[in-house]
């Protein structure tokens, strides 16, 4: 650090966040810095005080930073001072450009901090090396003492040099991305130990089978993988790409391809550079924000869903509500006693109605808050045997008849979950079978069956359905049936449409699947499926 004290750079930018991210990182290394914000300054400043070496940007409003260095190279005062340009532009053209007006390096923002400090140690190590030489030569004809001393420091130079390749070596091998150098015949060059990091394999087996990372890339990413080094043949651009490989262990992780051109200071093609970089979990951050962002979607549209039914199927029975109410107040005195029963019956009926729709309201959000629900056998004799009795009223009034089978098969599921199924079928089956004009009463069959894994993908599911004697459904009401919030028929069903939105939230939650098979004119068989007793087992 004592002898960075003496070290003199000129940083020049037309940017004052640059030249404070600059002047910041090397005054902590104990550099003396000064700044010009032009061309123009910075001619003015090395004219007046020459500094031991210049940071450069390249693009700046009056002389560009490559016209700036050929002034300070056409200048015998100013020509040996070492120029490191950078800049935000990484092309090629831009690189071949600042060394040929004189440039000894170029470093591409963003820059890493320590790459910039080992950089400019280094060539200001091999500046005053080169100046020491230059001196000592220009003695090598004074005396056989001053040549056996430049022998000496000739010694130390090249010792300096060592260090210097050992230095960026160091650095090379121990940077944290798998980085990698390929010729221009595409044989490897150089490969950084971080590729045994992420794929298991170490550099001298990359070395040895060229072909291993193109047998590493995932089957599926291969034609990608191809594409891409069939593009960078033609190609002299910095270019991006990701693709899965598979590691010595099988674990499958996700890489970040960055890969450019690589120029010697003749700007000759070297070959490509190339850095690989371990993005597993961010990629698998990206596919969780993906969903989850899905997810809250869906759940913003179920959202609005449930308040445009909330709003529209408690709105219809409070305001009848209200009206007999109103209709009570007023004329209590004057309407005769049957009257008054006959409304206060009324708003009974409509509190009833009213509690139904906040209970199965309330049933969906359940349904749709719980994640781990207990599944167990079930006794569907005994679940349908209980539905049928919160049913037992409108079978009565309906005269409909039900023929079920004499045994169940067992089905795997959550019996207040599975009775409510059962109550929606039988209460839409209840509405929609018969045919009240002709005076033919709901006729409704129930069963179960096995179901084959071609219809499900699924093995050991039971098929449980119920099938009525009404109308039937258009293929265009079957396909928005269980829709959320939908009502069978809105212009004559007495239902509030919550009824087949709860059943295929509950099936599916449990592992199955709901369905409709309907004619017109043939009546309608809904159906629900669950994992057998023995699937389970």
């Amino acid at each position: 650090m004592a002898q960075n004290q003496q070290v003199s750079i000129l940083i020049v930018d037309d940017t004052p966040e640059n030249l404070r991210l600059l002047t910041q990182i090397l005054s902590q290394h104990e550099y003396k810095t000064r700044v010009a914000i032009n061309g123009e300054r910075a001619l003015a400043s090395v004219q007046a005080n020459p500094p031991d070496l210049i940071m450069l940007d390249v693009m700046m409003p009056d002389f560009n930073g490559f016209e700036v260095c050929e002034h300070l190279k056409d200048d015998p005062q100013t020509h040996d001072i070492p120029v490191i340009f950078i800049s935000a532009q990484s092309n090629a053209e831009h690189k071949v450009k600042a060394f040929e007006v004189g440039g000894v390096d170029y470093i591409t923002k963003p820059f890493e901090a320590q790459e910039l400090l080992a950089r400019l140690d280094t060539h200001l190590t091999l500046h005053r090396l080169q100046r020491r030489l230059e001196e000592k030569v220009a003695e090598l004809d004074t005396t056989n003492a001053q040549l056996q001393q430049e022998i000496a420091i000739r010694k130390r130079a090249e010792e300096a040099l060592w260090q210097s390749k050992e230095h960026f070596r160091t650095v090379a091998d121990f940077t944290y991305n798998w980085e990698y150098w390929l010729g221009p015949q595409g044989h490897i060059i150089y490969m950084s130990p971080a590729c045994k990091r992420i794929t298991g394999y170490r550099p001298e087996e990359f070395q040895r089978n060229p072909e291993l990372l193109r047998t590493l890339v995932h089957p599926d990413d291969q034609a990608a993988w191809t594409d891409h080094l069939n593009y960078v043949l033609k190609s002299d651009e910095i270019l991006d790409t990701k693709f899965r490989v598979r590691t010595r262990k099988g674990e499958e992780r996700w890489i970040g391809h960055t890969c450019q051109p690589v120029y010697g200071s003749d700007g000759k093609e070297l070959g490509r550079r190339a850095s690989n970089r371990d993005i597993t979990e961010r990629v698998r951050a990206e596919n969780q924000l993906r969903d989850y962002t899905t997810q809250l979607e869906n759940q913003n549209a179920e959202l609005d869903a449930f308040a445009h039914t909330v709003a529209h199927d408690l709105k219809s029975p409070l305001t009848g509500l209200i009206g007999y109410s109103m209709l009570l107040e007023r004329h209590l005195k004057a309407l005769p006693v049957d009257d008054v029963e006959q409304k206060l019956q009324r708003i009974t009926q409509i509190g009833y109605k009213m509690a139904d729709i906040i209970e199965e309201l309330l049933l969906l959000a359940s349904v749709r808050q719980m994640e781990e629900i207990e599944q167990e056998p079930l006794d569907m004799g005994e679940i349908i045997q209980q539905a049928q009795m919160r049913l037992q009223e409108k079978i009565a009034t309906t005269e409909a008849e039900l023929i079920l089978p004499e045994t169940w098969p067992t089905a795997i599921g959550y019996q207040p979950w599975i009775e409510e199924v059962w109550a929606n079928y039988l209460s839409n089956a209840l509405k929609y079978g018969g045919k009240p004009d002709e005076g033919i009463p709901p006729q409704i069959d129930l069963g179960c069956d096995t179901v084959s894994t071609s219809e499900t993908a699924i093995n050991s599911q039971v098929r449980f359905w119920i099938r009525d004697n009404g109308a039937g459904l258009t293929s265009e009401e079957q396909a928005q049936l269980f829709a959320e919030f939908t009502r069978l028929d809105k212009e004559h069903a007495q239902g509030h449409g919550l009824g087949l939105s709860i059943v295929r939230r509950i099936v599916e939650k449990l592992g199955g699947a709901v369905g409709v098979t309907s004619d017109l004119g043939e009546g309608s068989t809904f159906w629900f499926t669950l994992p057998a007793a023995e699937s389970a087992e």
